[in-house]
């Protein structure tokens, strides 16, 4: 499908969705209850499956895996950072592995601690944009302007921080929610990544678990999901504890943990 398709079909979907109770009631007073209400049910289901599925691309393209270029690599992906606490731990874990990632990264907390966000950057580590708040629960429901800022706003503070000249980032939505507007509010060529691996590890709190549900999606390709700033059931650093037993294990099965040369969803 080409962008200028994706464009009708997600307009379409929220058409619809506004239309579905109109046309549900209307071919109730026809006497197709069944008929109106299955459709529109159906409508209303689409469109918030195009939200909600993080690897949905109903609303526009979605980077769910890679191709690997060895054959036997892995795309670790590190949401809501910098941390002053993690972030630093998990680079000294990275060099000592010879190991790369991506940092998606808060704009506002890019702004806090850009000396962090640079040093990822020095080291050669790939930088994402993870909005400017992070509003997890919110953002599917802003209006286009107000999507628009988040990215732009995420963008622009994280490139200062990193001390990187205007270039495109690439985009992951907080909880993997996408708005409608999202496609519409990013710079051409940034794609939108989300995940194949994932743990829940901010609401498991155990790294061990958290490690193992990883590595059960650990294949060549696969884009693996972790979080940093969360702290583990015994008070201390989960992140970095979770990285670390992670790396062990790739290097067990051959695994090598790279950033993808070109993600593109053109």
């Amino acid at each position: 499908m080409n962008l200028r398709a994706w464009t009708w079909f997600r307009y379409a979907l929220l058409v619809g969705n506004l239309l579905a109770p109109v046309f549900a009631i209307g071919m109730t007073c026809l006497g197709h209850p069944i008929i109106g209400f299955g459709i529109g049910v159906s409508i209303y289901l689409a469109l918030h499956w195009a939200i909600f599925a993080p690897t949905s691309c109903w609303l526009g393209p979605v980077v769910s895996s890679f191709a690997p270029a060895n054959g036997n690599e892995v795309w670790i992906t590190i949401d809501d950072g910098p941390d002053p606490q993690d972030t630093p731990a998990i680079l000294d874990l990275l060099e000592a592995h010879q190991a790369q990632v991506t940092f998606f990264f808060i704009g506002r907390k890019a702004a806090q601690y850009p000396e962090l966000v640079r040093r990822a950057a020095a080291e050669g580590h790939g930088i994402g944009n993870h909005s400017f708040s992070h509003p997890a629960g919110t953002m599917w429901l802003y209006p286009p302007f107000a999507i628009w800022r988040e990215v732009n706003q995420g963008r622009a503070a994280i490139l200062q921080a990193a001390g990187l000249e205007s270039k495109t980032l690439p985009f992951r939505a907080p909880a993997g929610n996408k708005s409608p507007f999202l496609h519409g509010a990013l710079a051409p060529g940034e794609p939108v990544v989300a995940w194949s691996a994932r743990a829940f590890d901010t609401l498991c709190r155990n790294p061990q678990e958290v490690v193992a549900r990883l590595m059960r999606g650990a294949k060549p390709g696969a884009i693996i999901l972790m979080h940093e700033g969360v702290a583990a059931q015994d008070g201390s650093r989960q992140g970095p504890q979770v990285l670390a037993q992670l790396l062990a294990e790739l290097e067990k099965k051959g695994l090598q943990a790279v950033v993808p040369e070109a993600v593109s969803w053109r």
